[in-house]
């Protein structure tokens, strides 16, 4: 947001009604400034945690959908369910505990904004003032904010991992019964075979190149 420049100033103590104070007027852009550049400091980093976790889940579901993994031990599954659901469930905190820095340093911006528009006799278009109502709205802080667009892809990647677990530790389980020659096992893995005419795979990713 531009700051306002306040024009035919009178410094002395007995300023006129429509002359503006400058030294009041800086030292609220001063402060406006400080606000607006601790909340984007705060949001570069938050964006760097982002994308850091973001690259982890991602390469590990790669891991899991590419590479011969199998999961033997219920022990082994949860584990790893445990540790997915830990580090989105972190991360969803951490970021409402950013939501709610960041969102002190917006109040307190607008706030020195609407005192330095006081000082500078302006006022917001009827427009602009019903733009800024609607995103101020709990309904419009949810849709607006990129903080939704975080959690939202958090959860997807947490999602995605638990169910390619589960899905690995199946096929391994199934794997396991037919060489074991159980039943149950060995029924679902021969029908796969005799279905697609090749080995049945313990893996997911072999499926996806059936």
């Amino acid at each position: 947001m531009s700051q306002v420049s306040p024009q035919n100033r009178d410094h002395g103590p007995h300023a006129s009604k429509g002359n503006i104070d400058k030294d009041k007027f800086d030292m609220l852009a001063v402060l406006r400034q400080n606000a607006w550049s601790d909340f984007d400091h705060r949001r570069e980093f938050e964006w760097k945690v982002c994308l850091a976790l973001w690259a982890i889940f991602a390469i590990s579901i790669g891991h899991l959908v590419t590479a011969e993994i199998t999961i033997k031990t219920n022990l082994l599954l949860w584990g790893a369910v445990v540790a997915s659901l830990f580090a989105g469930l972190l991360h969803v905190l951490w970021i409402k505990l950013v939501i709610r820095a960041n969102r002190i340093n917006k109040r307190m911006a607008n706030y020195l904004t609407e005192e330095m528009c006081k000082i500078a006799n302006l006022e917001y278009p009827a427009k602009l003032q019903a733009e800024m109502e609607l995103i101020t709205k709990p309904a419009g802080r949810f849709v607006f904010a990129s903080e939704t667009f975080q959690i939202g892809i958090t959860t997807i990647l947490v999602l995605s991992t638990i169910i390619l677990l589960f899905s690995i530790h199946k096929q391994s389980s199934i794997a396991r019964d037919a060489r074991l020659g159980r039943p149950g096992g060995r029924g679902a893995s021969v029908s796969f075979a005799r279905h697609h005419g090749r080995e049945v795979s313990a893996h997911p990713s072999r499926w996806l190149r059936v």
